[in-house]
């Protein structure tokens, strides 16, 4: 099976968190397609699965993520979204309401959800990740192909 995983990113979090899943979804004998969502473009249609790594910004995915994620929704394909934020979940700021608000317009136009958001949350705006990440992208990867 073959995952196209998107990024934005100002940080760099996003990316690693991009790239990391493409390592492990590769070990786990798939393939795995990193692509900048600022490119605007995935290579070719021949994909399973698609996963949008965004960053929150004042408690919303952001704009460029949404639009590129929304754009490209195909009907009985796959996908996870995995969300960068800095703000506590039960916080004024918190993600869950943007990413959800995603998650269901994404299941909306026919996608399949593998799971729901999953939330990773920077130390500081500029990184790192709080200790854990890896394994929450191991979880990913194993829904995506479940």
């Amino acid at each position: 099976m073959k995952a196209v995983i998107a990024f934005v990113t100002y940080h760099g979090n996003c990316e690693r968190a991009a790239q990391t899943l493409a390592t492990l979804v590769e070990a786990d004998g798939n393939q795995a397609t990193v692509v900048s969502i600022r490119d605007g473009r995935i290579p070719d249609e021949s994909w399973d699965a698609l996963v949008i790594c965004a960053p929150v910004h004042a408690g919303s995915i952001v704009r460029i993520a949404r639009r590129f994620a929304l754009q490209r929704a195909h009907r009985d394909r796959r996908f996870a979204l995995v969300v960068s934020h800095g703000a506590p979940l039960n916080h004024f700021f918190s993600p869950i309401r943007s990413a959800d608000k995603t998650h269901r317009r994404l299941i909306r136009r026919g996608m399949t959800a593998v799971l729901p958001p999953t939330y990773l949350r920077v130390a500081e705006p500029k990184g790192p990740f709080e200790a854990g990440f890896e394994e929450k992208l191991v979880e990913v990867r194993d829904a995506l192909f479940a």
